[in-house]
């Protein structure tokens, strides 16, 4: 800023209300733990333990959520400020960088700005300065909730560029990296879609379908345990949703297959059942719900179908506030013990009736809560396909492994075995 101009440094205010909203997050979050231990985990009986729950509730918890409340309004004040002495200075020619008619950029959303302000940043450029943002932060612009999709997925073209540059300067001829080199070329040519990409953890979004105010149905898939990068390179993760968005005949749906936080990887299936894990990657995926939310057309419907863990991630982010008009269920694993079912939202549970996560769930050795159990979900279950016999109420089978790829099964859109609840499926979404 020049000198002898009196005011605030627009960047300053930015990184300070960014400093706020991250701090309402945390006090959210440690809100809404603290909650589900005091009201539902807490294994404590007696008037002390009730005394401590009324505190909680009459006292405590609604001045943690005035302190929230008063920091996000806080935030949202100084980013108007910013917004008022950013146009103050251009228009004195003073702009110093700061985003002026000269094409430069307004200073970026700060580290947790709500997709709503990162929209209202991005609105509030011209569109050199966006197509200026994204050839020089194509990182930031390809992964930032609230930056529309189109812009989002060219701004990931670029990334795909340079990762599929470091693959060929690189002596790696390995079967993975050839099948990841290829689908670069695909996002590089505008024939993969990624709406979100971050090589170096594995994590990607990728869109099926063109969003636009003609779309009637958003879909959101997101897959099971053990989801990683690999699977999209080699087409599997993508099957049920591209089987989805083939079945509206109308061309009007657009889905989303979703891999944008860590996914459970240990055979022991430890990290499949904890809680905590899953609900930060439910936490992730509310936060791209909201930036996609932002783009939906009016009358459009949205719908949340998930495999095994997925289903966990979809359930923790309608606790953190998503709404589907339909939540559909492949097996799904389970539900946060303080999850509630949406009154407004249409559930589906689709599974066999031999299935390994199946039998886990019956014996309680994987959540109080999921989907096959609750009765908010439509229940779709089908016959075992593998070679079995029964006796009386006995399910026996010849094959040892039937358990676990039925669990697999309900998912794959490819298999005729499954042809029929791939059918039942599309019915319920459509």
């Amino acid at each position: 800023m020049a000198d002898g101009f009196l005011g605030a440094e627009p960047q300053q205010l930015v990184e300070l209300a960014g400093t706020m909203r991250d701090a309402a997050a945390k006090l959210d979050g440690a809100s809404k733990s603290l909650t589900g231990k005091i009201s539902l985990n807490l294994r404590w009986q007696g008037p002390d333990a009730a005394r401590l729950k009324s505190d909680w509730h009459s006292r405590h918890l609604p001045r943690i959520a005035a302190a929230s409340a008063m920091l996000n309004s806080s935030a949202d004040g100084i980013i108007k400020q910013a917004n008022e002495q950013i146009s103050a200075s251009a228009a004195m020619g003073m702009a110093d960088g700061a985003g002026s008619a000269g094409g430069t950029t307004a200073p970026p959303p700060p580290s947790g700005s709500s997709a709503e302000d990162v929209k209202k940043w991005w609105d509030s450029m011209t569109d050199d300065q966006r197509q200026d943002y994204v050839k020089a932060h194509p990182a930031e612009a390809g992964n930032t909730d609230g930056i529309p999709m189109e812009a989002r997925a060219e701004a990931n073209r670029i990334t795909a560029d340079q990762r599929l540059h470091e693959l060929e300067n690189t002596a790696n001829y390995t079967e993975e990296s050839t099948r990841e080199k290829e689908y670069l070329r695909k996002v590089i040519d505008g024939k993969i879609q990624l709406v979100a990409y971050d090589p170096k953890n594995g994590n990607l979004i990728e869109m099926i379908g063109t969003l636009s105010p003609h779309t009637t149905t958003v879909l959101t898939y997101v897959p099971g345990t053990m989801a990683n990068d690999e699977g999209f390179f080699d087409g599997s993760a993508q099957g049920v949703a591209h089987y989805l968005a083939r079945a509206d005949t109308t061309g009007g749906t657009v889905a989303f297959v979703y891999k944008n936080s860590e996914f459970p990887q240990d055979p022991t299936m430890l990290q499949s059942k904890d809680q905590e894990f899953g609900m930060a990657a439910g936490q992730k995926l509310h936060d791209f719900e909201s930036g996609l939310g932002l783009e939906v057309p009016p009358g459009a419907q949205t719908v949340a179908v998930s495999h095994s863990w997925g289903e966990g991630a979809v359930s923790s982010a309608e606790y953190y506030g998503s709404h589907y008009d339909k939540q559909i269920s492949l097996s799904g694993a389970w539900m946060p013990d303080d999850w509630k079912a949406d009154p407004n939202t249409e559930y589906h549970h689709f599974s066999y009736d031999f299935d390994a996560l199946r039998t886990a769930q019956e014996l309680g050795v994987v959540a109080e809560q999921y989907p096959g159990h609750d009765p908010s979900f439509t229940q779709h279950v089908y016959d075992d396909p593998n070679d079995n016999f029964q006796i009386g109420s006995v399910k026996i089978t010849t094959n040892p492994n039937a358990k676990i790829e039925n669990h697999s099964l309900i998912a794959n859109a490819d298999d005729p075995r499954n042809r029929q609840a791939m059918q039942d499926l599309a019915r319920a979404v459509y």
